[in-house]
Order: structure tokens, then sequence, then C-alpha cells
């Protein structure tokens, strides 16, 4: 169901944008996978899913856009960071140009199926955007799958320096 709240038509807390839909991804779910920390051999985990996307307005007037909410948990700590599409491009860019393309085979397929279903232009329509958030989930379930650790993520949840 679409969130109906009053905090909606207010401006977004620190950078002023405007939300003007959120809904729940109707499809949503969730993969946790465990490695054993590289540095200290310590077991680590990492979840991630995609439980909501909204279409925020830029402060001044801009050109609305989509954004993701990216769920994740590391370890004992979850957290959220909502994303835009070119920040999984980046993800995946990353992945194709820095990993074994044998090694990420289902995350290129997942790509590859997101792309086919990309519209030619910028499309917020709520039928299309539950369709994206279900695509880009599952770019990042393969993705979890198929990681040899979890530092594959660092960039993609702002974790350098961390």
């Amino acid at each position: 169901p679409t969130e109906k709240c009053a905090d909606l038509s207010a401006p977004r807390p620190g950078d002023g944008a405007k939300v003007l839909l959120r809904d729940a991804s109707p499809f949503g779910t969730s993969v946790t996978k465990s490695w054993r920390c590289e540095c200290c051999g310590e077991l680590t985990s990492i979840m991630v899913r995609i439980p909501k996307y909204q279409v925020v307005r830029p402060a001044g007037g801009g050109r609305p856009h989509a954004e993701f909410l990216v769920v994740a948990r590391l370890g004992a700590v979850t957290f959220g960071l909502w994303r835009r599409y070119s920040h999984f491009e980046k993800l995946n860019e990353k992945i194709a140009t820095s990993f074994r393309k044998e090694d990420y085979q289902n995350t290129h397929w997942s790509w590859r199926c997101l792309r086919r279903r990309q519209r030619w232009f910028r499309c917020l329509d709520r039928e299309y955007l539950a369709l994206k958030c279900f695509l880009l989930e599952r770019f990042l379930h393969d993705l979890v799958f198929e990681a040899a650790a979890s530092s594959v993520f660092t960039e993609f949840f702002e974790l350098e320096g961390v």
C-alpha cells in the first residue's frame, strides 16, 4: 500500500527534496550470506532487501526521479540508504570491470534482465517502478550469493573508511 503520511508533502530533512510518492515493493524479500572476514577471520554476514521506492523532486524544482530504499544488515548493524538507479549502475560497472565475468554470471544475467525491461525515457509510473524495484533487488540478491566477500558492497553502502 502507498504510504500516506502528512510529511510526504514537506521537504525532506537534510536536502530539501520533496517526496511525491512512496510505495512498498510488492515483491520484497531479503537474502543473507555469511563469510569469513578477510582481515580477522571472524564470521561476518550481510543481508539485503529493497522494501520501498519513492519519487522525489529535488530542492529548487529539478526533474523528479525515483529512489529505492536498500536495507542492509552487516553483522549486527542494520541500516537503510535511498539509492538512485545510477548507484546500481556504478555497482554493476564495478563488478563488470573488477571481477572475472564467470564468477558473477547470475549477477550479470540479472542486470541484463533489468536493462531489457528499462524504458527509453524516464518513467515514474507506479507499476513500472514496482517491477524495477523487484529487478534491482534480484540483481543485489545474485550479487550477494556470488560475491566472495562483503567488501564488494563497500562503495555502494558508503562504508569507505568505516
